[in-house]
């Protein structure tokens, strides 16, 4: 096993997606003077998006050892990167314009989950710019896997809150949009 810590490592395109993001969801809040979370969810769902950011910050942590790929699988993994990003960046700021209600607007006409499409592009982008078929590749691998499990868990327990809050129409929205972009 050959560990590279260093700068120009994966985890710098982990940490700039969370910055950006984190960014995109701070300016929106402020532009519709309000959070775009659900406020105030219930214990198991805060616990879900609890562990869904342990195993993010997890995943930073193992990518500081894993660098950079070149060529053809460094511009293949930046262009998932980028389109998951794009996606992301794309539904957190669609709720600039949204007051209250159910966000069906832009992104949200072709995924009920948009922004954990994008998340999930994102990383695996992240996985491919810097593959190598190393442990520590499986290892990020495995935290993506688990990453995934958990934000489908998420998933469905905010779908059957916004179904207690939103009834008919979430209903009718769940049945005309996809949960993620093809199923």
């Amino acid at each position: 096993m050959d560990l590279h810590p260093g700068i120009l490592n994966t985890w710098l395109l982990l940490l700039l997606y969370h910055m950006i993001t984190w960014t995109a969801y701070i300016l929106a809040g402020n532009k519709r003077r309000s959070s775009i979370e659900t406020p105030d969810p219930p214990q198991a769902l805060r616990s879900s998006g609890r562990a869904t950011m342990a195993l993010s910050v997890l995943m930073i942590i193992v990518s500081i050892i894993i660098p950079m790929s070149r060529g053809v699988q460094l511009s293949a993994g930046l262009l998932i990167y980028g389109t998951g990003l794009g996606i992301s960046l794309s539904a957190i700021l669609s709720f600039m314009h949204l007051t209250d209600g159910l966000n069906t607007a832009g992104m949200y006409r072709f995924s009920r989950n948009p922004m954990y499409v994008g998340s999930f592009l994102a990383f695996t982008g992240t996985a491919v710019c810097g593959f190598r078929g190393d442990p520590q590749n499986a290892v990020f691998l495995a935290l993506l896997l688990a990453w995934a499990i958990s934000i489908h868990r998420t998933v469905a327990m905010e779908e059957s809150l916004l179904s207690s809050i939103h009834g008919e129409k979430f209903e009718r929205y769940r049945s005309e949009v996809p949960r993620y972009f093809i199923i």
